[in-house]
């Protein structure tokens, strides 16, 4: 299973919606969901009058299969605003396009797409959006800045579709080419979310309801239209009228369906691109004689174990530190996640690729497991050995804790085990509970968990995980629910730096915000680092060559990933 909400990043000042495509369903989003705003990202403008994709051979391939994750059986809906679509699982980005396109891996990394630039004028509280001549819809129908506008108010009033937080108080369209979006607080930090809606035609959609519309016949800009479909599979055909000249390169893209990881496994060598889980990667994919089959497995965003900060005794930082210091993060890996996401090197949560943005110079950054330390904590808690051998509150009350985990998440469910047992090991009593996504995903809404499992945010810099973290106005007194901050941190400092972050372009101002909340995290722990969740991508080359690599990291490369799913489909090129 992958580990990703859709796309890519949210970011918000005070929205009240969930992160950037969220999805606990499709776990750890990359979200949902990821996406770049990093620090010295944010300009007054960036341009470009070339075609976005990479020139090459004119040579056409004739197919390519796709197995994004376990979705089988299909349902005929391909509305790109439905999160259990099948186009969810990376088709819905390759028939509708965002305004621009984000590198995940890569800092001050935009590429211009349905918006040829964009601009933020006074003082981050207008945006424009120059919107890019001569692109059709594939009915024919041409692109203009209304389609655009439209999309945009559309999405502002329906709240069920609106997951990003989109939230400008005036839409125009002043010139056929250009939308001028108006807030009442600065969105500099907030312009992924704006520039990677799925533009769509509002001759079409504005006489449907787009929460409940199937969209059984998509018509996008796309480079790719739907061909056939059925229950077990669908596939997307090329798009002859697409807007860039002579892509793309492969005629037909086939999306089988598998109702488990299991069975997405068992054939994932004779696909051409997967984003599966499998401890057995190397053994079962890798094609050391004909040297076809590869995977890269990129960090690109931190996964914590969360605490619940209003139960008690995870209410105490002495018991937080307790439990970060008695987890050995390498067995969590190799025994968990079959060795394909590393420990984190830091508390803080920064990737590798973000280290730019870590403040090296926070006392007790490093992890450590020091088993001697966490029992002297905990007993500086107040918690003492009761009869059982387990610990006991300072009220002398037994002390249980629960690990809420979904069993359909398979790694996750392993890395309970090492979890669990080295909790025990300094006396805390910890029981996994295996439940339903639907349970696991209630359960964190509503806090009624102990400890959980949670991703942080892939985006442009760690400000898309904090924020989704620790910002307060997303979460909610236990029983009600809540859209992120699931652990209920509560910080009117770290709503500050998250605000500080948001409302600047000015890259020194950012630095000091995200150091800030570095601290805060490292500090208080208000939820525990453990390791570093990876974009799943396997590939074979024996078809198509052009997958990006670590030497050519032009786009995080899994295949449900959105949109840049559709950068890496337009970079493929036929390898006879």
């Amino acid at each position: 299973m992958h580990k990703f909400r859709t796309r890519y990043a949210v970011c918000s000042s005070g929205r009240n919606s969930v992160r950037y495509g969220s999805q606990p369903a499709r776990r750890r989003a990359l979200a949902g969901g990821t996406a770049f705003l990093a620090l010295g990202l944010i300009c007054s403008a960036c341009s470009s009058t070339n075609s976005p994709s990479p020139s090459g051979s004119s040579g056409m391939v004739s197919s390519l299969t796709i197995l994004p994750t376990p979705n089988g059986p299909y349902t005929d809906n391909f509305n790109p605003y439905n999160s259990t679509s099948p186009g969810a699982a990376g088709a819905n980005s390759l028939i509708y396009e965002p305004l621009l396109q984000f590198n995940l891996l890569k800092t001050n990394s935009i590429t211009p797409w349905l918006a040829t630039g964009y601009s933020f004028t006074n003082g981050g509280k207008t945006l424009t959006f120059d919107i890019r001549k001569g692109v059709k819809f594939s009915d024919g129908t041409p692109l203009t800045s209304a389609d655009v506008a439209f999309t945009f108010k559309m999405i502002v009033s329906h709240p069920a579709i609106n997951t990003t937080g989109l939230d400008p108080i005036a839409v125009t369209a002043p010139t056929p080419t250009t939308v001028v979006l108006t807030f009442k607080a600065p969105q500099y930090a907030n312009l992924i979310n704006y520039a990677q809606i799925a533009v769509v035609p509002e001759h079409i959609w504005k006489s449907v309801n787009p929460v409940t519309f199937a969209d059984p016949q998509p018509v996008g800009t796309g480079p790719y239209t739907l061909g056939s479909f059925s229950s077990q599979s669908f596939t997307l055909k090329r798009n002859p009228s697409y807007w860039q000249p002579g892509e793309p390169k492969i005629d037909t893209l086939v999306w089988p369906g598998y109702d488990s990881n299991s069975a997405a496994v068992a054939s994932f060598t004779s696909a051409d691109w997967a984003g599966l889980f499998e401890p057995d990667t190397q053994k079962l994919y890798v094609d050391p004689d004909a040297a076809t089959h590869h995977y890269w497995f990129a960090p690109v965003a931190p996964f914590a174990l969360i605490p619940n900060l209003d139960k008690y005794p995870l209410n105490l930082l002495d018991v937080r530190k307790a439990i970060s210091l008695a987890l050995d993060r390498q067995t969590i890996d190799s025994d968990g996640e079959g060795g394909y996401e590393p420990p984190v090197t830091n508390l803080a949560g920064v990737i590798p690729t973000q280290s730019n943005d870590l403040d090296t110079s926070i006392p007790g950054l490093a992890p450590t497991q020091n088993v001697a330390e966490a029992k002297s904590l905990l007993a500086a808690a107040g918690l003492r050995k009761g009869a059982g051998g387990f610990l006991e509150g300072a009220n002398g009350q037994p002390i249980h804790l629960n690990l809420v985990v979904a069993s359909a998440y398979t790694d996750n469910v392993a890395d309970t085990i090492p979890i669990s047992q080295e909790l025990s090991a300094v006396g805390l009593d910890v029981s996994v509970v295996s439940t339903s996504v639907g349970t696991y995903v209630s359960d964190l809404a509503t806090g009624n968990f102990d400890l959980s499992l949670d991703p942080g945010t892939a985006g442009p810099s760690p400000y898309f995980t904090y924020n989704n973290w620790l910002n307060s106005a997303f979460t909610a007194p236990i029983g009600k629910s809540a859209v992120q901050d699931f652990e209920r941190f509560d910080s009117p400092a770290a709503d500050a730096d998250l605000a500080a972050y948001a409302d600047t372009d000015n890259p020194a101002a950012q630095r000091q915000a995200l150091a800030n909340l570095e601290t805060i995290v490292v500090s208080q722990l208000p939820l525990i680092p453990l390791v570093y969740q990876v974009a799943w991508d396997e590939y074979s080359t024996a078809t198509v060559t052009g997958w990006p690599t670590p030497s050519d990291p032009y786009e995080a490369a899994a295949p449900y990933l959105e949109p840049g799913d559709e950068m890496i489909i337009l970079h493929l090129r036929s390898n006879k």
